[in-house]
Order: C-alpha cells, then structure tokens, then sequence
C-alpha cells in the first residue's frame, strides 16, 4: 500500500510538472507571435505609407499637375480664374486635388 501511494504521488507531481509546462509553453508561444505580428504590422504600415508618399511625389511631380499649378499661380495674379466648364479649370482641379490629397495624408497619423 505504501509503494502504491508513493507510485500515484509521483505519478500526480509528473502530471502536474507536465501541465504547467504545457500552459507555459502555450503563453509564451502567444506571446512571441503577438510580438512577431506587431512588429510585422508597423514594417507594412511604414512600407505602405512610404508607397503613398512615393506615389504623391510621382503625381506631384508629373506635368499636366505642373501645367494646373502654373495655371493657377497665373489666375491668381491675374485675378481671372477659368470658368467651370473650361477646361484650364480641370488641370488647376487636379493639381488641388493632388495637394488635399498630399495634406489629408501627412495629418492623418
């Protein structure tokens, strides 16, 4: 009877050893994979923001925005913007477009 009791308190302090490694193992598994995971969503979010900026830039840089900028900077001079249904007032349109859209950008993180 005592080696039989001895038998099942050893049996019961492996059991137990075996879940508590079991539980650790699970907790420190979610842990280095919620780690992993953030880490990766900040890389694609900076890779994202700069392709948005890369884009912006190309558009920015591009002529017929140039074209709507010049032709603004020009009518503000002159104090004389082209009608809406000129078609001066879609490259000025654009090249606004182009600039709200570089502004909600920046201010948005």
């Amino acid at each position: 009877m005592v080696v039989e009791l001895d038998v099942d308190w050893l049996s019961f302090i492996i059991a137990a050893l075996a879940v508590g490694v079991a539980v650790w193992s699970a907790w420190y598994t979610v842990r280095v994979a919620r780690e992993t995971s953030s880490m990766a969503l900040a890389e694609a979010h900076q890779a994202a923001q700069a392709g948005t900026y890369q884009r912006l830039h190309e558009a920015l840089v591009d002529p017929a925005a140039a074209r709507g900028r010049r032709k603004l900077f020009m009518a503000a001079r002159l104090m004389e913007f082209p009608a809406p249904d000129h078609s001066d007032w879609d490259e000025v349109n654009y090249s606004l477009a182009l600039y709200d859209t570089l502004g909600v950008t920046s201010f948005k993180d």
